[in-house]
């Protein structure tokens, strides 16, 4: 009776070890996909962000270029089309276009960040169908780049009045590096930033 009771006792301690040993494998395993979720989530997050700055990095080049090339007559119309059916994207814009790596990108070639900048016409313009800027209103459209093909859309509504004034004062920033949207603050390149939208395509 005795030999039974010991192989039943360590039977029991056997299964009670076996239990022990699938349970820490089980939180293991949970500990392992929680760390690769959050390793995930870290990383997704830093390349939204580094989209984001070359977003607004595009956009500030597209403004420090307006204000460079407005005309007062004629404001922006050299740099709108018809309808806004292929709103031009001006190779002297500051590193437009050019990707990683390239000469002309501004970024540190290992943060795969790059920029494409386009110009549209005010959409209450009435010779938007003409592809004429008659109210010196137009949008800089930024889309940045980070690595794994996420991107950041920026898109900002200017107006130009009172621009030629200020011609040869640097143009300090975009709205979210110190200048307003509503205009407050300094905006030596431009009368306001009207109003500003943004969307986020994050990649894997």
């Amino acid at each position: 009776m005795s030999t039974r009771r010991a192989v039943r006792e360590r039977g029991s301690v056997m299964l009670v070890a076996l239990v022990i040993l699938v349970a820490l494998l089980g939180l293991a395993g949970y500990a392992a996909v929680s760390i690769q979720q959050t390793t995930a989530q870290t990383g997704h997050d830093r390349h939204e962000q580094v989209a984001l700055y070359a977003a607004e990095s595009g956009v500030a080049a597209g403004i420090e270029f307006l204000r460079r090339h407005y005309d007062e007559n004629d404001h922006w119309s050299a740099f709108v089309s018809p309808h806004n059916e292929n709103p031009p994207s001006p190779d002297g814009i500051r590193g437009n276009r050019a990707k990683p790596g390239e000469p002309d990108n501004i970024f540190r070639e290992d943060s795969g960040a790059w920029y494409e900048v386009s110009i549209y016409n005010h959409i209450g313009d009435p010779q938007l169908p003409s592809g004429i800027d008659s109210d010196a209103r137009v949008l800089v459209h930024a889309v940045g780049y980070g690595p794994n093909d996420t991107s950041v859309s920026l898109e900002v509504e200017i107006r130009g009045a009172g621009a030629v004034s200020l011609s040869g004062r640097p143009c300090p920033g975009y709205a979210q590096r110190g200048i307003a949207e509503d205009g407050a603050g300094r905006h030596d390149c431009l009368d306001a930033v009207v109003h500003d939208t943004a969307s986020i395509e994050p990649g894997s």
